[in-house]
């Protein structure tokens, strides 16, 4: 039993050694022979290999450092809040087919397909519509051009909204975003 037991385990060690020192794997099973002139080299990191762990950690998901939008709604202040509550009401007032979808870094509003993703900052919102940003102008500090930015959520034309005043300027892009 003890024989069986040290066999199985040899086995498991030059299987990794294998795979971590990529060694021919009749030179192994040969009992170390015809491994050539790195021979010395190769024991060593075959021993190093069977004597440590090499378990790597990832970060599981979720922890990018980023808020979720749940943590977002939690945190804010009254004033953005009564902000993101003006601007919902206005985009489910646009048709009874809006749907509000909340995802883990954005809330997207959406027809068949999103037409308005709501993305959060610490006192103010990145809207992102699904607007051409060629027959739509750019204003320098209020709204941007995104097609070759990433960014999360749908829509190739963000705006940064503040401010009530932001929000009714953005009123006529959420209705043509909406319609297209």
């Amino acid at each position: 039993m003890r024989w069986t037991r040290r066999a199985a385990n040899e086995q498991k060690h030059r299987t990794h050694s294998i795979q971590a020192v990529r060694v021919r794997p009749d030179a192994v099973r040969a009992g170390q022979r015809d491994l050539g002139p790195d021979r010395n080299k190769i024991l060593k990191s075959v021993k190093k290999a069977s004597t440590e762990s090499n378990v790597i950690e990832r970060p599981s998901r979720g922890q990018t450092g980023d808020k979720t939008s749940s943590q977002w709604f939690e945190s804010m202040s009254p004033d953005t809040r009564a902000l993101f509550d003006s601007l919902e009401g206005f985009i489910t007032s646009l048709g009874d087919d809006v749907i509000r979808k909340d995802l883990k870094l954005y809330v997207a509003f959406k027809r068949l397909r999103n037409f308005a993703c709501v993305g959060f900052k610490k006192e103010a919102f990145f809207l992102w519509l699904q607007l051409d940003p060629d027959t739509v102008p750019v204003e320098e500090g209020f709204s941007r051009d995104v097609r070759e930015i990433g960014h999360w959520g749908t829509g190739d034309y963000e705006v940064v909204l503040r401010n009530h005043a932001d929000l009714d300027k953005v009123k006529p892009l959420l209705q043509k975003a909406y319609e297209g």
